[in-house]
């Protein structure tokens, strides 16, 4: 603080010695021409006391410390210059000595603004009329510039003061600016500390990537995951796929895709460091976007889901013990509850308590059986064997399968299909995928409402769609559909029954195919779900049997 006021006070006193430079070294070169021109008027008194004069205010803008006195003190100065220039005139009986007076008028201006113009037209008029009547009286021929001189300095002065305000206003503006800048500066790294702090406590690791696909972010937990120094922004070593053994290429990479613009979210990626065990990874990225929408880079995070990827196998591997176990006593028992059916010695009353029975068998059987395929898909991959089969065929075999829950709930199963729809799947896996959709319709469509089966080409797909008028799906809900085990609320208090795996082996089953499945639905208005098959395979696929 004390250094920068001594600076202040330094400053101000070379203002004051640079704002009386300009007259002494005028009145200097002045001295030095007559000194060679007429040299008699050196010795007149005027001269010489003005020349005194101006190089004694020279001598005090020097020596006085002017920060330590009042402001207006510095006016004095400038005052005195015009006194010494009025001297200047004396000897010489001409008035040509008078623009001089411009000088320390620019002076009063630019230090004292308009105040200062109104001291420096008075005073350098008044210096005027007094150096007239001094040489020779008020005669006709000193009047124009008597006249002039003080229009002149008013004209200058007021054309400083504005300039100078202006300035002032400018300095004061950028001042303030300047202090503002250094704020948001100290806060944008204060922000920038504690936005480090928090990246690099964080268990997930982020990757910022510029537009031309450089890292410019890396957190500690790069490092930990990927084997990357984040001083080095180098790149990371090389990932598996989902499977864990394939490699991921070049063109794969999650952070060359992010590079060229890609978006997605909680893919799998496998890294096997040496000497380690392998460690999963859910990466997802995001595209970032400056206030003009051209693309600023992305963010790419990395998560170690390394724990839950085991956890989910041995549930798998569990889930799959479990179903495989329950297949055999259940197979067992549905077939002596067949046989048992059979005998036409059953009363009425023991036929209906087997036929409870087998029906409760055959649903256990069911859930056991989508259980192990979860488990399976889950472990293996979904292996499908791809060939174009006749759609309409096997969704019609759905349909005869769903007509008996139909009937019971007074539900008309109604279809639009052509003779032949052609489609490229998997027969055994697509009469899986329309069982499900189908018996869902049946299941949660209204009571004695319609499930209507219907195909159409939409550009470039081949659609089945199918449409019941039942409860319907919230749409919180709709985002969770394909999610394994999950059963919407409106659902799960009720008597029918599921294990929230069907849709889910369905979507796996489709996009096997090359398709996928869509679903709109609205709550309490029914639900649409469509089955999506891309022409063009269809189309490659013929071509190649033709």
């Amino acid at each position: 603080m004390a250094g920068g006021t001594i600076d202040g006070a330094g400053a101000r006193d070379r203002s004051v010695f640079i704002a009386q430079l300009p007259l002494t070294g005028s009145v200097a070169i002045i001295l030095v021409a007559l000194a060679l021109t007429v040299p008699a008027l050196l010795s007149s008194s005027g001269i010489v006391v003005g020349i005194v004069l101006v190089f004694l205010t020279t001598g005090l803008a020097i020596v006085i410390p002017w920060h330590r006195l009042p402001r207006w003190t510095v006016g004095t100065l400038p005052l005195a210059d015009m006194v010494a220039v009025g001297l200047l005139h004396l000897p010489t009986g001409d008035l040509w000595l008078s623009v001089l007076l411009i000088l320390p008028a620019v002076w009063l201006a630019s230090a004292f603004e308009y105040v200062g113009v109104v001291v420096a037209t008075v005073t350098g008029g008044t210096v005027v009329a007094l150096t007239v009547i001094a040489i020779d009286g008020l005669r006709g021929h000193y009047l124009v510039p008597l006249l002039l001189m003080p229009i002149c300095l008013a004209f200058v002065g007021a054309t400083v003061a504005t300039r100078t305000r202006r300035t002032r206003t400018q300095r004061d503006l950028l001042r303030l600016q300047a202090v503002q800048v250094e704020r948001a500066l100290e806060r944008a790294q204060r922000n920038r500390r504690v936005l480090n702090s928090i990246l690099n406590t964080v268990d997930f690791g982020i990757i910022g990537i510029t537009p031309d696909g450089k890292l410019r972010l890396v957190n500690n937990t790069v490092s930990r995951l990927l084997g990357l120094d984040p001083r080095e922004r180098a790149r990371p070593v090389a990932l598996a796929q989902a499977n864990g053994a394939t490699p991921v290429s070049d063109d794969e990479h999650p952070l060359t895709r992010a590079s060229n613009g890609e978006v997605f979210s909680g893919e799998v990626y496998w890294r096997h460091p040496p000497d380690e065990e392998p460690i999963a990874l859910s990466v997802s990225a995001s595209q970032n976007f400056d206030s003009e929408g051209k693309h600023a880079g992305a963010v790419v995070v990395f998560s170690d889901i390394t724990a839950e990827i085991e956890a989910l196998g041995a549930r798998d591997r569990l889930i799959s013990a479990v179903s495989h176990e329950l297949r055999t006593p259940l197979t067992s028992i549905i077939g002596y509850l067949d046989l048992a059916l059979d005998d036409d010695r059953l009363n009425e009353v023991t036929r209906r308590n087997l036929e409870t029975a087998l029906s409760n068998a055959e649903r256990m059987q069911r859930l056991a059986a989508d259980l192990l395929a979860a488990a399976s898909t889950s472990r293996e991959g979904l292996a499908v064997h791809t060939e174009v089969v006749n759609a309409t065929a096997i969704a019609l075999s759905a349909i005869e399968a769903a007509q008996p829950g139909a009937s019971e709930r007074g539900i008309q199963v109604i279809e639009f299909l052509p003779e032949n729809l052609s489609v490229l799947a998997d027969e055994f896996r697509l009469r899986q995928v329309l069982d499900n959709v189908i018996s869902n319709a049946v299941k949660y469509g209204r009571e004695n409402g319609c499930v209507t089966v219907r195909a159409c080409d939409a550009g470039r797909e081949r659609l089945i769609t199918i449409a019941d008028d039942g409860i319907g799906i919230s749409r919180s809900d709709q985002e969770r559909l394909f999610s394994r085990y999950f059963r919407a609320p409106e659902v799960r208090d009720t008597v029918i029954a599921g294990t929230g795996l069907g849709l889910s082996i369905s979507r796996e089953i489709m996009r096997a195919f090359g398709g996928d499945i869509r679903i709109r639905s609205e709550l309490r208005e029914g639900t649409t779900v469509t089955l999506v098959f891309p022409l063009a395979a269809i189309e490659e696929s013929e071509t190649n049997i033709a």
